[in-house]
């Protein structure tokens, strides 16, 4: 390997990961990139880019999939991309779908972890508008939204209550009653929610 990287046949796009040098680079080379190096899944304003709800970004946002913790949000700099790096202690299969060949949290779960970027990079509008492009273009329903955000919800979790407070106003469905979950019927993704 060192004779492929010395021979410049290899680049160098993460710590422990590589490209070669005659591979095409695209857009999205860089958020594959650093969801190999560290083992992590795109989220929060890099998974809302990649479906078109929010402009792209100079940054990747990546986070650590459950027991790998960092301790908060952390920033490395792989190749000539900054990466922030998010920890969930929650971040569970049905979360994590895949586009091509990049991880990437759902929809629902991405636009969650897009309410904890209000106000520091973004605002209250901006969220509520980016749900309801997702809503209006079939990526999301409100009540798989609400859904989401009734399993997730726990104490100090960030961005619940930006979530909560989006989901409300003149979006035309009722939240549900507490302690509500689509689990009460037996399945664990109606039809009504989509897995994306």
């Amino acid at each position: 390997m060192r004779r492929w990287r010395s021979a410049g046949r290899l680049v160098d796009v993460g710590a422990t990961t590589y490209r070669l040098a005659s591979a095409a680079v695209g857009p999205w080379s860089p958020v594959m990139a650093a969801c190999l190096d560290l083992d992590a899944v795109a989220s929060h304003w890099t998974g809302a880019s990649m479906r078109d709800l929010l402009p792209a970004r100079p940054w990747v946002d990546v986070v650590l999939r459950r027991g790998r913790s960092i301790g908060g949000v952390r920033h490395l700099r792989r190749a000539d991309v900054e990466v922030r790096i998010h920890t969930s202690t929650n971040l569970t299969s049905s979360d994590v779908v895949h586009d091509g060949p990049i991880p990437v949290t759902s929809v629902a779960r991405t636009l969650m972890d897009v309410a904890a970027l209000v106000p520091a990079d973004l605002s209250p509008k901006a969220l509520r508008e980016a749900i309801d492009v997702a809503v209006d273009r079939g990526l999301a329903t409100d009540p798989w939204l609400w859904w989401v955000l009734a399993e997730r919800r726990c104490r100090g979790r960030n961005g619940v209550t930006n979530f909560e407070d989006a989901l409300r106003p003149g979006r035309g469905w009722d939240p549900p009653r507490a302690g509500w979950s689509a689990r009460c019927c037996g399945c664990s993704t109606p039809a009504a929610f989509p897995c994306r």
